[in-house]
């Protein structure tokens, strides 16, 4: 990532800034890398799932192009542009189908234009941006794959992973196609989509080698002594943010203050199940509450 970062300073001119935030496996907001930055120190390196900029722009459907930033939301209130005094910014959000990755700055310490030519270069550095975060979700995706042969699992559960699993491996492959679809000659992007590929189906391989061996698995259970109430606060706080927007998941007022040895990967598959089941329950049409009580 910083790699890119780097290329992308050298190749488009006049950006002075280049900023880039990843989500990572505990599904926070994080600077994964940057060039350009004359105050690094005062940059948040997790920034908040609240009101800042950079979550805006996470969440944002469509990249964003603010000529002058004083009259752009959400750059209006940006306490990094008032610090490196930038005049002008391209912000990107990193999506891989439903997938929010993380976003991409590109600052201008002068007013800037931006025209198509221009435009088409910031979407490629921020494809490429938005590859290698995917490579390394399926990293995460591979690790969390082999972490589970070690527990102890009933058969439906173990399905309900892999069904997700597939589901995300088919929508990666069609991003791969799109993207190399895009930038047919480029062989820096050409590479990185190999490698990309390799991985998707070294990971496919595997949720085959696991399905054929399903029902005859016998695991150790490696359970460990955790307490539950903010491994429940990020799992819920997750699956809000991913719930219907005719749905509302309410989590209990007071969370458990025990421990309880618990298999976190295995927690986070069930937690998620038992609330997308109740609210794909609720019908399209009307307005839904999906609460979470703990007893």
């Amino acid at each position: 990532l910083r790699k890119i970062v780097h290329e992308a300073m050298e190749a488009l001119g006049g950006v002075s800034t280049v900023t880039l935030y990843a989500i990572d496996e505990r599904d926070e907001i994080v600077l994964a890398a940057y060039e350009g930055v004359q105050q690094p120190d005062q940059m948040r390196t997790h920034p908040p799932y609240s009101s800042t900029v950079v979550e805006q722009i996470v969440q944002a459907d469509e990249e964003v192009y603010a000529t002058d930033v004083t009259d752009k939301r959400p750059f209006r209130r940006s306490g990094f542009a008032k610090r490196e005094n930038i005049q002008s910014v391209a912000a990107f959000p990193l999506t891989s189908g439903k997938q929010r990755l993380g976003c991409v700055f590109f600052g201008y310490r002068r007013r800037h234009l931006f025209p198509d030519v221009e435009k088409s270069a910031l979407k490629l550095f921020a494809r490429l941006a938005m590859a290698e975060l995917l490579y390394e979700r399926l990293d995460r995706e591979l690790e969390k794959k082999k972490q589970l042969e070690r527990y102890t699992v009933r058969a439906a559960l173990a399905n309900e992973f892999i069904h997700r699993m597939d589901n995300t491996l088919s929508g990666m492959s069609d991003h791969i196609e799109h993207i190399e679809a895009r930038v047919v000659g480029d062989p820096a992007i050409i590479k990185r989509l190999e490698r990309l590929r390799i991985k998707g189906e070294d990971l496919v391989s595997l949720s085959e080698d696991f399905k054929n061996r399903l029902p005859g698995m016998s695991r150790d259970d490696q359970r460990e002594l955790q307490p539950l109430g903010p491994i429940l606060v990020q799992i819920v706080e997750k699956l809000a943010r991913d719930a219907p927007e005719h749905v509302t998941v309410t989590p209990p007022a007071h969370w458990p203050s025990l421990r309880y040895p618990i298999d976190r990967p295995l927690f986070e598959i069930l937690v998620g199940h038992l609330l997308t089941n109740a609210w794909e329950a609720i019908p399209a049409e009307r307005q839904g509450v999906v609460a979470m009580t703990l007893e």
